[in-house]
């Protein structure tokens, strides 16, 4: 008997969504006995309504995550993690495979401690037969992780600290020339709240200048905003 399993792709850029797509046709052909449904979403904006209107039915079985896509202010989604953090919490049985060009390690724990992906590849790094490999591998309810991501991971970090939704959105803003009065209209926090984040991100970047502007670029660099 022949099952469907519906896979939602959130990737802006059409040659990936396509390798994607004969990706998940590959598997399907060696499966056999299960049709996979193919949804796609280029924004935060598109794929955040279809993961409210799935959660009231576990709709989607699989998603294929990028973290760099066109963010959703209204909804405070600023990347693809903050997307994976609601499919975390409204689709709690939907398997994460995140697949991202971000190579900073601290980006990278911050993604594993924030989605708990089920996959996690870098995409300048992979092979076609890694998509098909992470694909059967959730399926089968295993973890896979690239050997880029292996490598990455066993290096040590200058610091235990990650960075959640807030600390992001503080670093996004803060990039946009966000001021104080500003930051207190957008964040739930005090000043003396915004203060200690930032304290804490210059300590998790290893930034010792005053101002903003360091640790705005360091940000950056780690692929943040």
């Amino acid at each position: 008997m022949e099952t469907t399993s519906t896979i939602l792709i959130i990737e802006d850029h059409q040659l990936i969504i396509d390798v994607y797509k004969n990706a998940i046709t590959q598997v399907m052909k060696e499966v056999g006995n299960t049709h996979f449904s193919i949804e796609i979403s280029k924004t935060c904006v598109a794929a955040y309504q279809k993961i409210i209107k799935a959660s009231t039915n576990q709709e989607i079985d699989i998603v294929f995550l990028d973290i760099q896509v066109p963010q959703d202010i209204e909804n405070n989604l600023m990347s693809g993690e903050d997307l994976g953090i609601v499919i975390r919490k409204r689709l709690p049985q939907t398997k994460i495979i995140v697949i991202t060009n971000l190579m900073s390690n601290l980006r990278l724990h911050t993604i594993l401690k924030n989605i708990d992906p089920d996959g996690l590849l870098i995409k300048n790094d992979i092979v076609f037969e890694d998509l098909t490999t992470a694909l059967r591998d959730v399926m089968g309810h295993k973890t896979f992780y690239s050997q880029k991501v292996i490598s990455l991971l066993r290096k040590k970090m200058h610091s235990d600290l990650t960075l959640d939704q807030y600390d992001i959105r503080l670093l996004y803003e803060l990039s946009n020339g966000a001021r104080m009065k500003d930051l207190l209209s957008i964040l739930p926090f005090s000043k003396a709240g915004i203060e200690k984040r930032k304290r804490l991100l210059k300590l998790t970047f290893n930034v010792n200048h005053e101002g903003d502007r360091e640790l705005i670029l360091k940000a950056r660099e780690n692929g943040f905003i």
